[in-house]
């Protein structure tokens, strides 16, 4: 592996060594459980949650199909199965939920309140899948790899999990290494290897996918890879997507495409005071997963700017793109009838 140089403000050497510190300190325990939910609030808004148990805490992220853009979460279990976890929007508190899930975990009934109280509505949850997982043992190391198992599956999902299967456990595979290596690197982190297969956005006849490769193999840092897959089912079978099914080949979509990601990406890079690497092209595009109103194109550390810089997540509505898509495809249906609206 080759290391990339960049110029550092003192505020990112210091973020940088804080970043370093905490990835020396020992991994959290492994997730209990992982769900991915559908549902409303106050029954007319729908929304997608997945959440994660690590032990009582529970962490994750939710959004509004009208509105497409996540929300973090942040919580702990109660007693029983009772449960309250907080959202949080550009880095402020904006409403709690609290309820109770079924002992199954598949169910969530309760109330959501805004920040200042004064606004409640009603929430109701239903699992659509969750994480299993496959292992292999390497020398001291146990390397882990995850992948979503729909529940009540039509013929197509449950194809799909079985190839999601198949991939993680072909990735946990292809991993390399010594295994006179394995003893130390598990002393800090003993599932330093792991392949994780998480759902972006559902669909009965899409479902979106993105993909973290991650290793901690006692470099001088941590490293998280990304992948995608995106799906179209029919009532038998998935079928991958292809950056290039979604648009029209008689048009500049890729021009058009790059032109949006670079200028979304100059942005974020000059928030953190970087500069991207090299010119974007459009054969660097291939990592995106499709939501409800934009598509989102991520980006590695090292894929555009040094690793300091962190990872890049470029969404661009489908609005911008329009003129671009395939009339055919899956994400015309997908266009607002009006601008979306939360609650």
């Amino acid at each position: 592996m080759f290391t990339r140089h960049c110029s550092l403000s003192p505020s990112m050497l210091f973020a940088l060594l804080l970043l370093l510190i905490c990835s020396a300190l020992p991994a959290s325990a492994a997730p209990t459980a992982q769900l991915y939910y559908t549902g409303t609030l106050g029954g007319k808004y729908p929304v997608q949650m997945d959440l994660t148990w690590r032990g009582k805490d529970i962490y994750g992220s939710y959004l509004y199909t009208s509105v497409g853009e996540k929300l973090h979460l942040a919580g702990r279990q109660r007693e029983k199965d009772a449960a309250a976890f907080s959202e949080t929007g550009a880095g402020n508190i904006t409403g709690t939920f609290t309820g109770r899930f079924s002992a199954d975990r598949r169910q969530f009934a309760g109330t959501w309140t805004s920040a200042n109280g004064k606004r409640q509505l009603t929430v109701a949850l239903t699992a659509i899948a969750a994480a299993h997982t496959v292992k292999r043992k390497l020398g001291k190391l146990t390397l882990v790899g995850s992948y979503p198992v729909f529940f009540n599956p039509t013929s197509a999902l449950k194809t799909l999990s079985g190839l999601l299967r198949q991939r993680a456990a072909t990735a946990l595979q292809s991993y390399d290494l010594d295994e006179a290596d394995t003893g130390e690197i598990a002393k800090h982190d003993p599932e330093a290897m792991s392949y994780d297969i998480s759902i972006a956005y559902f669909r009965p006849n899409l479902v979106s996918l993105l993909i973290s490769d991650y290793e901690d193999t006692g470099g001088a840092h941590p490293n998280t890879t990304y992948k995608s897959a995106n799906y179209m089912l029919d009532a038998d079978k998935p079928h991958l997507l292809a950056l290039g099914q979604l648009f029209n080949a008689r048009t500049p979509y890729k021009q058009a495409l790059t032109e949006l990601v670079v200028a979304d990406l100059n942005k974020q890079i000059a928030q953190r005071d970087f500069k991207l690497d090299s010119p974007l092209t459009p054969d660097k595009l291939t990592t995106y997963t499709l939501g409800p109103k934009a598509i989102t194109f991520v980006f590695s550390p090292y894929e555009v700017a040094c690793y300091a810089a962190g990872d890049f997540f470029v969404s661009i509505p489908y609005e911008k793109l329009k003129d671009y898509l395939k009339i055919d495809g899956p994400l015309p249906a997908l266009l607002p009838a009006g601008k979306g609206k939360s609650r």
